[in-house]
């Protein structure tokens, strides 16, 4: 087996697993809303058992970044637009918590807008966080996965440092750069390196240094940048 299929086929079975932890975890909790319960996950009967299926709810539609008027016109979320959406996508992440699972890939791809519910799809790069009775443990860094947009400096630079990590802060870092594309139109950085000013500004300690940047990214007027899928498995 080659190691691009061998990548596959672990990602298939840590989908799969967390797909059955949920709808388990959901059986006995029943309080998930904002994350994707698969109905059932079945072996197929009869000749070939090697198949499986998963049900999985119809939700609705893709995730909107921006705000369509009757114009036509395309533009950011107001901050009290933004607002309600984002209060969703938090009610995703303290599922989540819940849990104890780190999605690793949060983003607009892998977030579902059920009429005003948003549900959190897609847990092939997810893990199930250590824990030592009620205190969360960090996460031994293994591999690179997620979209370089959406992470966090520690996910970013891990094959590197090989630094421990808190598996639930990179998910809330990413939901943040997800809130401020909504109200910006725009990523705030391509790279979350100390080399750019950009994110040295805007991962400031300082309010007014962070908003003078925000303003200066909303008054850009060049096209959303396409996010690329890094997946380096080590």
């Amino acid at each position: 087996m080659t190691r691009g299929n061998e990548n596959l086929r672990q990602t298939v079975i840590n989908e799969v697993r967390a797909m059955r932890y949920i709808q388990n975890y959901s059986n006995k909790i029943q309080n998930l809303n904002h994350v994707s319960v698969p109905r059932d996950v079945l072996i197929e009967a009869g000749l070939n058992p090697c198949h499986l299926w998963m049900v999985i709810p119809y939700h609705g539609s893709e995730f909107p970044y921006q705000v369509i008027d009757r114009e036509g016109s395309v533009r950011p979320w107001t901050e009290h637009e933004a607002r309600e959406l984002f209060r969703g996508i938090l009610s995703a992440m303290e599922e989540m918590q819940q849990m104890r699972l780190s999605h690793h890939d949060v983003s607009a791809e892998n977030l579902i807008l059920d009429s005003q519910r948003c549900v959190m799809i897609d847990f092939a790069t997810n893990i199930r966080l250590p824990y030592n009775n009620d205190q969360r443990l960090l996460v031994k860094y293994t591999q690179q996965v997620g979209k370089r947009y959406y992470m966090a400096p520690e996910m970013f630079y891990g094959l590197l440092t090989q630094l421990p990590y808190d598996g639930l802060a990179v998910d809330l870092w990413a939901c943040a750069i997800m809130l401020f594309r909504m109200t910006s139109g725009f990523f705030p950085f391509e790279f979350p390196s100390r080399t750019s000013q950009v994110f040295r500004e805007l991962s400031s300690n300082y309010p007014i240094i962070f908003t003078l940047a925000f303003i200066r990214i909303r008054q850009i007027i060049n096209p959303l940048p396409t996010p690329q899928l890094i997946s380096c498995n080590t």
